[in-house]
């Protein structure tokens, strides 16, 4: 029985160790924003969001057109656009590029100049930065380094300082 109490707690403790050395190693691979191509909404037009974005902090944001809280997210990005008009936005999906195209013109996203809808279109992206939940969102600095990830609502308030104290 002591036997089997060990093997239990080591096999835990070798789980656990897996665990915080795979999240460590994410944190690594996203402390700077990655080389990423996405596609966009045309089908046609690659964009590398590292290169269009040189200079710029960056927000990077995991979304559904159906998600309420997208939606939510949305609705505040464009009221708030004032505050983060020095910010590159990108808002990238997985679904399919109509619906895409639909959730754009609903929200009027094609008027404010720094917010980009794009397409996953080699589901890369959601691999490469782990996306757990919808939305998701990783803001980083004008020399790219991660400032703040959430998972969930964002607190734009806090985006707002989180910016100002970078530039």
């Amino acid at each position: 029985m002591r036997l089997i109490l060990i093997t239990l707690c080591l096999s835990a403790c070798i789980a656990g160790c897996k665990d915080r050395k795979q999240e460590a190693e994410l944190a690594k691979k996203l402390a700077t924003l990655p080389q990423v191509n996405t596609l966009a909404l045309d089908s046609t037009t690659v964009i590398n969001i590292t290169e269009k974005s040189k200079g710029f902090p960056v927000v990077v944001m995991f979304f559904d057109p159906d998600c309420h809280t997208c939606q939510k997210e949305t609705e505040l990005l464009t009221t708030k656009y004032n505050e983060l008009a020095n910010l590159k936005i990108y808002m990238l999906s997985i679904e399919n590029t109509e619906k895409l195209k639909q959730f754009s013109k609903h929200y009027r996203l094609e008027s404010f100049p720094n917010i980009t809808v794009v397409k996953d279109h080699t589901y890369s992206l959601i691999n490469t930065f782990k996306v757990k939940s919808i939305p998701s969102m990783l803001l980083y600095d004008e020399n790219h380094r991660l400032v703040q990830a959430y998972e969930g609502v964002a607190d734009f308030s806090k985006i707002k300082q989180l910016i100002g104290a970078t530039l």
